[in-house]
């Protein structure tokens, strides 16, 4: 049954074999096994974890459209998989347009999803997209981005995705407004925010920003620049 054909498929990703983890799709359909709907989802979503990382980003978003038109259930695993593959291949068009299909699936709740959008924004250099995703999910406003009411909950690592995609464009300012209204900072969030300042010839800020993470990180001080 499928749930055979999806055990199949995840040793496939665990081995970073995507063809075979492909084939072993392939093969399930056309034995037509009668299964579980959730174990053929779980096949594809291995599936797609197995492009995912083996940079086949075409592949991950062709295997989530197959899943639509088979009609399976698409899940999170879905769309932060393929996400997550069009953000390693720089495909950022793509990855903003995997979660506007996430719709008002439960997908579009998680900031899993969302992070990967923003760091596929941020890693082209698209800050402007990367903050107009941060604002529709910290905005109190209703976003049309969102597929219904009620916000995500941004994570730490939504806040250093967007304070990233600014520092990637040497936006320093931007940068240090979004991590003053962080109450979630790392260090992840100071190096990135040193880096603005780097790329911006803001010494004596990067210098400041570097000895107030001293103060308020406990533990050996990280080597950041």
């Amino acid at each position: 049954d499928y749930s055979w054909y999806a055990a199949a498929v995840n040793r496939c990703k665990k081995a970073g074999d995507w063809r075979g983890a492909c084939e072993e799709l392939c093969r399930m359909w056309r034995a037509a096994a009668a299964g579980r709907q959730g174990a053929a989802t779980v096949a594809h979503n291995a599936a797609i974890s197995a492009c995912e990382r083996c940079a086949r980003w075409r592949r991950a978003v062709a295997l989530s459209a197959e899943m639509l038109h088979r009609c399976l259930e698409v899940d999170v695993f879905t769309y932060s998989a393929s996400v997550s593959a069009c953000e390693k291949a720089r495909q950022w068009q793509r990855a903003v347009a995997l979660l506007s299909a996430a719709g008002c699936r439960e997908a579009d709740r998680s900031p899993v999803v969302w992070n990967g959008a923003i760091s596929a924004c941020g890693a082209t250099e698209q800050w402007a997209q990367a903050l107009t995703l941060f604002d529709a999910i910290t905005s109190p406003a209703p976003s049309s981005l969102l597929g219904r009411e009620g916000a995500v909950q941004p994570t730490v690592i939504t806040c250093n995705a967007a304070v990233g995609a600014c520092a990637r464009a040497a936006q320093w300012q931007l940068a240090l407004l979004l991590s003053l209204g962080s109450s979630t900072a790392d260090v992840v969030t100071y190096g990135s925010l040193i880096g603005a300042f780097y790329k911006g010839s803001s010494w004596e800020l990067a210098a400041l920003t570097l000895d107030g993470m001293h103060q308020k990180q406990p533990g050996p001080k990280p080597n950041t620049i």
